[in-house]
């Protein structure tokens, strides 16, 4: 059985996204599962875009951050982000994994549900130009 290698860990956090199909203009409403500085899990009450196809993903009132789905897995999908790292950690995705490093000091395992002891956040789901 081969053991999943990642460059940087992940992070689990549940945040509400918005997330935009390249071609579509209304944002999909998903939650994330887990963030690194490469890409984030989400998932998602419809079915997600295709591997390949580009996306943003934002936070309400925070500029949109780039990227290409990598998988899909029923409800579930993984982003790889296609800015430069540096503009990737100024943005909502740096606030958030700071955010949830400080708050969760152990992995914890994520199932469909939201997991025990990982923090929240909603709002409406909106996505800047």
């Amino acid at each position: 059985m081969s053991k999943e290698q990642r460059i940087f860990p992940r992070t689990p956090c549940i945040v509400d996204l918005g997330l935009v199909a390249e071609g579509e203009k209304k944002p999909q409403r998903v939650k994330s599962l887990d963030l690194s500085m490469l890409g984030i899990g989400l998932v998602s009450p419809e079915e997600s875009p295709p591997p390949g196809t580009p996306v943003r993903l934002g936070t309400p009132g925070d500029p949109p951050v780039e990227g290409v789905v990598r998988w899909r897995r029923g409800f579930r999908s993984g982003v790889q982000f296609s800015h430069q790292w540096d503009e990737v950690m100024q943005s909502w995705v740096g606030d958030l994994m700071s955010t949830f490093k400080s708050k969760t000091k152990n992995e914890v395992p994520l199932s469909d549900a939201e997991p025990a002891g990982v923090p929240t956040c909603e709002g409406d789901v909106t996505i800047a130009e």
